[in-house]
């Protein structure tokens, strides 16, 4: 709710956990990937107070050069090794990422209504 400033007094759509170290490596890639943000919050939510900007340097085939500019949305480490989250607003759906302990992988996903 804080992080996104969003609030839903419905249940989730769906609610999945499983031990990280158990999760493929395409499954594994899958739950880490930061998906790059399509829409921001309102100026003032915490995850507009941490967004991070860095610059790719792009060549192509033929040597040309293209710099582009991206906006991030990384994991949030509240107590490294114990506890991290990424919350996204993607596609009509809330979604919360947690790994409690390093051990369990989780994810709650809610609609937008």
């Amino acid at each position: 709710m804080f992080e996104l400033s969003w609030f839903s007094d419905q249940d989730p759509v769906a609610a999945w956990w499983h031990p990280i170290a158990l999760l493929s490596p395409e499954q594994r890639e899958e739950f880490e990937n930061v998906p790059a943000p399509q829409l921001w919050g309102e100026i003032g939510t915490r995850a507009s107070q941490r967004v991070g900007v860095i610059q790719a340097k792009l060549v192509g085939p033929t040597g040309e050069e293209r710099v582009i500019d991206l906006l991030i949305n990384d994991w949030l480490d509240v107590q490294q090794g114990r506890y991290r989250y990424l919350a996204t607003d993607q596609d009509g759906l809330i979604r919360v990422r947690m790994v409690l302990g390093e051990y369990l992988a989780c994810e709650v996903v809610w609609e937008q209504s």
